[in-house]
């Protein structure tokens, strides 16, 4: 499956102490026979044995089996998380946008209208007689609520820029998986492009961390919120 490149160079670890796995020669005798495959282990074990305990090898192969069914595991039941998210990704999307983009607007309008209370006390001082105390207190009370506001519409542009970035990114993952969704046999090399992480434990445990695995994750949790978590 796999050819003389190491083409885990970049994703694969140790689980124990973080290095990356080596890729080495693994003897092996069968009826009698020799065969040397190949295999990974812990860099960090091979030049200081103390400093890491891991000292079990992992047979390619083995490594490449175990990929192969969790990759096309994850995929088809991501296929299916992508489809629900692209039926309701767009109108979530712009619903959100529109919310705050009203919210916007209600802070635009209240600022005019203290502003406007704010011309009108003084207007009211001058030509009116009102009492000077009272009318500058009512205009600093005003002029704390316009900052407020405006301090309010800083955080909605916030939030929407957040929002937008959030959709950019949704699109780039969605359109990457559909990449991969293409490949009706995918290859190893195909696979280990999906895969962002994969760590090697004793035992042959390997636990393996799919790209944009979080994303998607945090996409899903958006839409099932309704727009209402986006973090």
């Amino acid at each position: 499956i796999c050819k003389a490149e190491n083409i885990f160079s970049d994703v694969l670890y140790c689980g124990v102490c973080g290095s990356p796995m080596t890729r080495v020669g693994v003897t092996t005798y069968v009826n009698k026979q020799k065969a040397v495959q190949k295999g990974y282990a812990c860099s960090l074990h091979r030049q200081a044995i103390r400093r890491c305990d891991h000292k079990e090898t992992m047979k390619e192969k083995e490594l490449c089996d175990i990929i192969n069914r969790f990759v096309v595991t994850q995929s088809k039941a991501l296929k299916n998380l992508r489809e629900q998210i692209r039926k309701n990704s767009r109108k979530i999307f712009q619903a959100k946008t529109d919310l705050i983009q009203k919210d916007i607007a209600k802070c635009m309008q209240k600022i005019e209208l203290l502003e406007e209370e704010r011309r009108n006390a003084l207007l009211k001082y001058h030509f009116e007689g009102y009492n000077r105390e009272k009318v500058v207190l009512f205009r600093d009370r005003q002029l704390d609520l316009i900052v407020n506001e405006k301090e309010n519409i800083i955080q909605f542009q916030k939030e929407n820029s957040k929002i937008c970035r959030f959709e950019k990114q949704y699109r780039k993952i969605m359109y990457e998986w559909s990449r991969y969704q293409k490949v009706s046999l995918p290859s190893v090399r195909t696979l280990v492009s999906m895969i962002k992480r994969i760590e090697v434990y004793p035992g042959k445990k390997v636990v393996l961390k799919l790209l944009y695995q979080d994303e998607i994750e945090n996409i899903q949790r958006f839409m099932e919120n309704g727009g209402k978590q986006y973090e």
